[in-house]
């Protein structure tokens, strides 16, 4: 049975971001929110075909913000934009490629999300990617142009509403640099002061996304896997792996991953609390050195 209480907070919030979609269909297209708009200038223009060809184009549905199962439930996911519907046996939606909303985003992270996504319902979009093979709920995904302009998702991580998970994709390190300066200027979901997670945190509440930062402590190798180990006690710190084809793909970047030992780095990924927490380094794009962080 639906409790009412949920109901009613749902009731409450769609209230909200219906207001927030009426004030934004007054907004020239490209903009979608003022804060996406003032984000995207500057951490300038990303183009959504990196993502590859066009495989799907139609417009978004009217009620964008309910395609958003996670709002009011603590629980990672990928936003979602839902098309309208027509007479052919499309995609239902764009599932929205290299971003998350985190299980530990806060009320107002969530709704702010929510606010953009309803501002883009009746809005045309253009769906970039390596396959037209669509999810088991019938959703696309890749890279999304709204009105033709830019690459969606680094508009969203440039304005702090979603997070880069760290995957490999064609766009992967332009979505890294798109969510460069929200980090660093701590708006959005950074301007919590709990992200991000220290390595040396407790392994509580996972299995989950988490972007985690400390100092490496030593650089080993099994293999042709590379581990970077946060602390002495292998079973009960921080490990992060990284097979042959991420370490090649970060030492073509700059970064020679056998003389991390020493240095600040940030980190993120699927972690598992076995022996410790456990991230497997999913892309060159997903560790970053961060020497003028500070130790938590």
């Amino acid at each position: 049975m639906r409790s009412t209480r949920g109901h009613g907070a749902w009731l409450r919030l769609r209230g909200r971001l219906a207001a927030a979609a009426l004030a934004s269909s007054v907004v020239a297209p490209l903009t979608i929110l003022p804060a996406i708009a003032a984000a995207a200038e500057v951490s300038g223009p990303v183009d959504a075909r990196c993502g590859g060809e066009t495989v799907a184009a139609a417009r978004v549905a009217g009620d964008a913000a309910d395609a958003t199962p996670g709002l009011l439930r603590p629980a990672t996911f990928r936003p979602v934009l839902p098309f309208a519907a027509t007479s052919g046996a499309g995609p239902t939606g764009a599932a929205l490629e290299g971003v998350l909303l985190p299980a530990d985003a806060r009320p107002a992270d969530r709704t702010a999300l929510a606010a953009a996504l309803a501002a883009l319902a009746g809005r045309a979009v253009v769906v970039h990617g390596a396959t037209a093979r669509l999810d088991r709920r019938g959703r696309i995904v890749g890279a999304v142009s709204v009105d033709g302009h830019g690459h969606l998702q680094a508009r969203l991580l440039a304005a702090g509403l979603v997070l880069f998970d760290g995957a490999e994709s064609p766009c992967a390190t332009a979505l890294a640099a798109a969510e460069a300066g929200a980090r660093r200027e701590r708006i959005g979901l950074w301007s919590d002061p709990a992200r991000p997670r220290a390595a040396a945190a407790p392994a509580v509440g996972l299995p989950d996304f988490a972007i985690l930062s400390g100092r490496v402590k030593s650089v080993g190798k099994s293999g042709r896997t590379t581990y970077l180990n946060f602390g002495d006690r292998f079973a009960e710190d921080l490990t992060v792996r990284v097979a042959e084809r991420v370490v090649a793909a970060l030492r073509g970047a700059g970064t020679d991953v056998d003389g991390l030992a020493g240095r600040r780095v940030l980190v993120r990924g699927w972690a598992s609390p076995r022996a410790g927490i456990d991230v497997a380094l999913a892309s060159a794009a997903a560790l970053v050195p961060d020497d003028d962080g500070r130790d938590r």
